[in-house]
Order: structure tokens, then sequence, then C-alpha cells
């Protein structure tokens, strides 16, 4: 990876991010409080997921891979998982989207643990989660954008808890709404927003999908 694509990436994570912010202003106290696309949260138990792991002290995170087993797996998600709701039970919403909006805008520094993240890590987590609160509230994107395609280029090859390389492994993905194409084996094929999201590990896509790679996938989501 080039650092010149490395900053391109930077650029479409916070540019996503801020997405995530002007869509969460919208948002009242029931659509908040509804449940997303990832199991187990709410819709503002995902923005503050995306605040805590930005922002949490090295120690802080650390904790929770230790508790976690320091292996990326159910465990660590579980604990990852529980610190998320914990801090939208501990911040108000308003300041939660504050951070994100403030992290987007560059006026607030990532924490010292978030910063051994990956510039493509972060922009497939914005964007996938972005699409966990739009989908889960019937409000999909309107249309297929940049920043999508390139979290959707970058997941197959990142592995621990964002799982996109071992769920993709020897499968051939195919976008029906755009000119993208990677891999080989049974093929999948769908809308590229659903691609990222089924590879990412999302039950409800998988009946957005087609081809004989599905049922390969959706054993691997459910593993």
């Amino acid at each position: 990876m080039t650092s010149d694509a490395a900053h391109k990436q930077k650029e479409l994570a916070r540019d996503e991010l801020q997405a995530i912010v002007t869509f969460a202003r919208g948002l009242d106290s029931v659509a908040l409080a509804a449940p997303s696309l990832c199991t187990g949260w709410r819709i503002d138990d995902v923005l503050a997921h995306l605040a805590w792991t930005a922002t949490a002290p090295l120690g802080t995170l650390a904790r929770a891979m230790l508790l976690g087993g320091l292996r990326p797996g159910p465990r660590m998600a579980s604990h990852f998982g529980r610190a998320a709701v914990e801090h939208r039970q501990t911040h108000a919403i308003g300041e939660i989207i504050d951070t994100l909006n403030e992290l987007a805008q560059g006026a607030r520094a990532y924490g010292m643990g978030a910063r051994i993240g990956r510039p493509r890590e972060y922009l497939v987590d914005y964007v996938v989660h972005h699409a966990d609160i739009r989908r889960a509230l019937g409000k999909p994107a309107p249309v297929l954008n940049e920043r999508t395609i390139a979290a959707l280029d970058a997941a197959p090859t990142i592995g621990g808890l964002i799982g996109g390389k071992q769920r993709s492994r020897g499968l051939r993905l195919f976008a029906t709404d755009t000119d993208w194409v990677r891999g080989t084996g049974p093929t999948i094929e769908g809308p590229a927003e659903m691609l990222l999201l089924g590879i990412t590990g999302r039950p409800a896509a998988l009946s957005e999908l087609e081809g004989e790679g599905v049922a390969v996938l959706a054993g691997r989501i459910g593993g």
C-alpha cells in the first residue's frame, strides 16, 4: 500500500464519518434506540462504538483485547460490544455525535490505541456501520459512491474482527450495479453494498445476494 493510497483511504474514511454524523443528527430518540444490523446493537450503540474505538485510552483497549483472549473472534467481539453499550449508557448521544464530528473534521485526534488501525480498516468500518444504521431504518444510501467501492476493494484483504479476508476466501465476488469483480471460485452476485455487508458478516445481506457461493458465505457468517 503506497502512502498516496493510504492518504486517499484516510480522506474517504473521514468523509464517510462526516456522512454518518449528518445522518445521525437527523434521528430522533425512537430511531436511535431501534435495532441496527449489528446483532444486539441499537443504532446509538453503533455510534457509541465508533466514538469509543477512536478515543478510548490505550490501556482500556488493551484490557478489552486481553479479556477477549488477544485473538480476534466472538469472545473479543463480545467484549468490544459491551464496551460500546457501556459508552452509550455513560455518554449523552449529543456528545457522542459531537465526538464523531470532531474526528471527521480533524479537530480531535484519534487516541493512541486507535492509531494502530490502518486507514483502510477505518474506511471499511465506517462504510459498513453507516449501512448498518441506514438499512436498519429503511433508508439506504441514495446512490452508490466512491467510498463504498473503495471499502469493497479493501474488505477482502482485512482479517481480524472485520473478517472480510476469511469470509471472501475462495469466492468470486461480482457487483451487479458497477464494474467490479474480485476473486475466483463459486460466484456471489449482488449490489456492491450488499457484497460488502455480506463479507463483513451481516446475515441480512444474504437475501440480496445470488449464486452458488452464497451458501458458502452463509456458512462462514453462521460459523
